[in-house]
């Protein structure tokens, strides 16, 4: 193996473990983020409760309990050898037999919104420095650049409600 195939294989690695984690079941509601961890560290091939536990870098007692939740929800499946994923993805069934389905499409929406109101209150305070004078630029400093953003300009907010 060449170095470049093992670092992309080691990137397709880490990418397939963010994406086993990455789900609503995962959510502090759910599951909680030790499922994921461990999930994370599971694969489709069986691994010894200790390797998984290893892997995940948690104490192997924490390591089973969630193995034996996500057994409870089948996410996991253990055999003679070891315990493996299953090969079948069920993660979105399980998050809504939890209640869980959809919890981080709420959270980004959420977050855009308060990225959107702070981007206003930001631009009432530069709105409110600039009559006091503070805000202005010196006629002599050359303007090298103007600031647009998805919102336009500064202009482009209402007055902020005060």
């Amino acid at each position: 193996m060449t170095l470049t195939s093992k670092s992309s294989a080691g990137a397709r690695a880490l990418e397939d473990r963010l994406d086993a984690g990455r789900h609503d079941v995962f959510t502090r509601a759910g599951l909680g983020p030790t499922a994921r961890r461990v999930y994370e560290s599971l694969t489709t091939d069986e691994d010894a409760p200790e390797v998984v536990a290893d892997r995940a870098g948690l104490p192997r007692g924490r390591a089973r309990a969630a193995l034996a939740r996500m057994r409870r929800w089948t996410l996991a499946i253990a055999t003679p050898t070891g315990w493996r994923r299953r090969l079948q993805d069920i993660r979105t069934h399980v998050a809504k037999q939890l209640g869980v389905d959809g919890t981080l499409q709420r959270r980004e929406q959420q977050y855009a919104d308060e990225r959107d109101l702070w981007g206003w209150w930001q631009n009432h305070l530069i709105r409110k420095a600039g009559r006091r004078g503070r805000d202005r630029t010196p006629t002599t400093q050359v303007v090298m650049f103007r600031s647009v953003d998805d919102h336009g300009g500064p202009e482009a907010y209402p007055a902020y409600p005060c």
